[in-house]
């Protein structure tokens, strides 16, 4: 990578140096500007990552907060490279990303982490050279900084990081074998974000059989998805876009049987989207059909069926050509809210 030198050099001084007191004032207020003491950095910083995402290549999994999951590299450096120069800098922030995207290099995390001055971003570095030892491949060491002392009793947040690393390569024995270590009764959106990246990411490697067994595991249970790990389970078939194959395992005895109406229908509409054309000139065939199923969910049965029966109609709109299918959906959906939103079609959208 250009720049990793003189960038290591500006990131370890910028992560040694708190801003003045004025500066720290100023950087408090809108349009909360980046301090004086930060600004060569920053620019070397986004140059670096501007060049790392033209680059393209690999695209690893990392992070700036300690509770969140991960994301993509491209995603969080596009995200960082829409705020606009010299304003809102977080030094920490952006030595994670560098850090994910390999523009600066593990030991140079270590010596921040080590003359860091931003004490509360100590734990996001290290969680983030985690993630860089893991793209670098080398898991041991990945998982000996996990434990480091400077994370006190928030270590599982290390090791979570790990088993995302095994979930994204369907490792199941490696995934499941440091699950005492997760704490699972922690930030439990997070945990159950890994085990829906591990059912998809099997069903993707090894077929969606495999995942549908996997789901039959306590650890990964069937409630880490509104519809169900089933349903997890099958997105990567509806994903391809082949609509016969789908509908042929709903037809069979292989169908699981928890998979519900609800879910087979999202899944219809998920494989319906991937071979109609944006936006539609004319309703696909099997459209209708799909409608009028959904129109037969018995609403009255809860609030959260009369709910999931509007969104799959709303979800309908993006695939509707015709007007009268459009009014179709429209009479039959019943939140107001959801109603005033269907009065064009998206190909009128697209013209204006």
């Amino acid at each position: 990578m250009p720049y990793i030198d003189e960038l290591s050099a500006l990131a370890l001084e910028a992560i040694r140096t708190l801003p003045t007191d004025e500066e720290r004032e100023t950087a408090g207020r809108p349009p909360y500007p980046t301090p004086k003491c930060h600004l060569a950095f920053e620019k070397a910083a986004r140059a670096a990552r501007a060049a790392r995402l033209e680059k393209g290549g690999d695209d690893p999994m990392c992070s700036t907060r300690l509770f969140e999951p991960a994301v993509r590299f491209s995603t969080a450096a596009a995200l960082e490279l829409s705020r606009p120069e010299g304003i809102g800098l977080d030094v920490s922030d952006m030595l994670c990303l560098l850090l994910a995207g390999g523009a600066v290099s593990v030991a140079t995390a270590e010596t921040a982490i080590s003359g860091n001055a931003f004490r509360l971003s100590t734990k996001y570095l290290c969680r983030a050279g985690v993630y860089r030892l893991l793209v670098d491949g080398d898991e041991e060491s990945a998982k000996a900084a996990c434990d480091r002392p400077v994370m006190g009793c928030e270590t599982w947040v290390n090791w979570r990081a790990v088993g995302e690393y095994y979930a994204m390569r369907a490792d199941v024995k490696s995934f499941l074998s440091l699950w005492k270590k997760y704490s699972a009764r922690q930030e439990r959106f997070w945990m159950d974000t890994m085990r829906r990246a591990l059912v998809e990411a099997v069903s993707k490697a090894q077929g969606w059989r495999e995942a549908v067994k996997l789901t039959r595991r306590g650890e990964i249970g069937s409630k880490a998805h509104e519809l169900g790990m089933i349903y997890v389970a099958l997105s990567p078939v509806a994903a391809t876009g082949d609509t016969a194959a789908l509908r042929k395992l709903f037809e069979t005895g292989e169908c699981p049987a928890e998979l519900s109406e609800i879910a087979k229908l999202w899944l219809l509409l998920d494989v319906l989207s991937v071979t109609t054309p944006h936006p539609p000139q004319f309703d696909p065939p099997e459209l209708g059909e799909i409608i009028a199923r959904i129109v037969a969910v018995d609403p009255t049965v809860s609030k959260q069926q009369s709910r999931n029966r509007d969104l799959l109609l709303m979800e309908c709109w993006p695939l509707i050509g015709g007007k009268t299918t459009l009014e179709r959906v429209r009479a039959a959906i019943r939140a107001p809210v959801y109603k005033r939103e269907l009065k064009r079609l998206a190909k009128e959208l697209d013209t204006e």
